[in-house]
């Protein structure tokens, strides 16, 4: 299981220690790291549906 890299209460203690730049940071970064598994996941699909279809 992946740990999330920001939760709710984690972001909001970075806010509160080191301002809205750290939180913002804190999403884009959760935010990227979804963005990098969806791909993972199609190219992983994708790379599936070839070898099926090659069967």
């Amino acid at each position: 299981m992946v740990e999330p890299v920001a939760t709710a209460p984690t972001a909001r203690v970075s806010s509160l220690a080191y301002g809205v730049d750290a939180l913002t940071w804190r999403c884009a970064l959760t935010t990227r790291e979804a963005a990098i598994i969806s791909i993972a996941l199609v190219i992983f699909l994708v790379a599936e549906m070839v070898l099926i279809r090659l069967l």
